[in-house]
């Protein structure tokens, strides 16, 4: 587990349904420790990687949206056209840069352990009309891991009080998604989530 990531920020049910996954682990035989990633702690700088995300966006899809029509592209994604064609190569360096040392912060964590163990989303798997702000809570446990480039697997871990899906996320090293397909495929069938229907209500 990683110590102070997002700790502060998680809804109850994703903090007990975390726990319990930890309690799955262990009595499945499974070690399991808590270390510190220090540039999870704290507020996450997400700025560098938007950067990067919308400049490669615009890479691959600025000269269709120069050409189309307007009204075929969303507003948000239109956004991100533009702010991605204003990145200039500074800030795509600087990008790359914090793209890399997203990177070793989590190699140097895998090098003691062979898997870490983080929520996939801070709240359940949110209901439609709730996807903005869910989305925007739940970047600093997608995005940093985006950019480190490292395979990552997320899996169940039951159903909040509402009904709705719970989740954690297990990270591993570089070309070893063979332990985290053992990790996650050993928690569902010790518990059989991944079968259950969300009953939102």
């Amino acid at each position: 587990m990683v110590a102070g990531y997002g700790e502060q920020g998680l809804d109850e049910d994703v903090a007990r349904g975390i726990e319990h996954a930890v309690d799955i682990f262990r009595a499945l035989g499974v070690k399991v420790g808590t270390l510190r990633i220090p540039r999870l702690e704290g507020t996450i700088d997400l700025d560098p990687l938007f950067a990067l995300l919308r400049h490669e966006f615009h890479a691959a899809w600025g000269a269709r949206w120069r050409e189309a029509d307007p009204a075929l592209f969303g507003p948000a994604v239109a956004d991100d056209l533009r702010r991605g064609a204003a990145v200039g190569a500074t800030e795509y360096a600087a990008a790359q840069a914090a793209c890399r040392d997203w990177r070793e912060s989590f190699e140097q964590a895998l090098q003691q352990v062979d898997a870490l163990l983080i929520p996939a989303m801070p709240t359940p798997a949110p209901l439609p009309d709730a996807m903005g702000r869910a989305g925007e809570r739940g970047r600093p446990f997608l995005l940093p891991v985006s950019a480190a480039g490292l395979p990552a697997i997320a899996t169940p871990t039951g159903l909040d009080r509402s009904g709705l899906p719970l989740g954690m996320q297990l990270v591993g090293r570089r070309n070893d998604e063979a332990t985290l397909l053992r990790l996650a495929h050993a928690h569902q069938q010790a518990t059989g989530y991944h079968m259950l229907r969300p009953r939102p209500g």
